[in-house]
């Protein structure tokens, strides 16, 4: 039996606290005052499926511009696959918005191609939110892992990325899965 390298077993160990650990402490701090009605609507929205997904995706890049050696220990491609699989089977706005907002990362060659794909699955319902950011002029990746971060598309691939979406959509164009 094969024993795990001691960055790949961090890198797990890692993983698994954001899951575990740091998204509910995040939720808990974000329990705004006031009525638990508006609290809790707000909840929802945090805890929905592509908040969750984005959450997760951001945290694993963020922690691979802090430490480089876990990018050549561990080989990301399922971890961010698999989280954007789970966006593809969800369809309500908070989810919209995440996914759309993802158009500004690099999540790599077969992370990007499945992206572009959940993308293209969405079809007419994403257009406004590709459209609002568009306009907006600011990448999400950005603002979030910084102007120096290399899992940011540049301003030009952003813009270009966005109005290629865009344009897809309009035609119709389609994708498929195979899971």
């Amino acid at each position: 039996m094969k024993t795990p390298r001691p960055r790949r077993l961090l890198a797990i160990i890692v993983a698994l606290l954001i899951g575990i650990v740091v998204l509910p402490a995040c939720a808990a701090a974000q329990k705004p005052s006031g009525s638990s009605t508006d609290w809790r609507a707000k909840q929802d929205v945090w805890w929905s499926a592509g908040n969750l997904v984005k959450g997760a995706l951001v945290a694993y890049l963020q922690l691979q511009d802090r430490h480089p050696e876990i990018q050549r220990e561990v080989e990301p491609g399922w971890d961010i696959a698999s989280l954007i699989l789970i966006l593809d089977s969800h369809s309500d706005a908070s989810t919209l918005k995440a996914l759309s907002e993802l158009s500004s990362y690099y999540l790599g060659e077969s992370g990007g191609e499945l992206f572009h794909c959940v993308v293209l699955r969405k079809g007419s319902t994403l257009a406004p939110n590709l459209r609002k950011l568009l306009a907006d002029d600011r990448s999400d990746c950005r603002v979030t892992l910084g102007k120096e971060s290399t899992h940011c598309l540049s301003d030009a691939e952003y813009r270009s990325n966005l109005q290629g979406i865009i344009a897809e959509l309009g035609r119709n164009q389609s994708c498929t899965i195979e899971k």
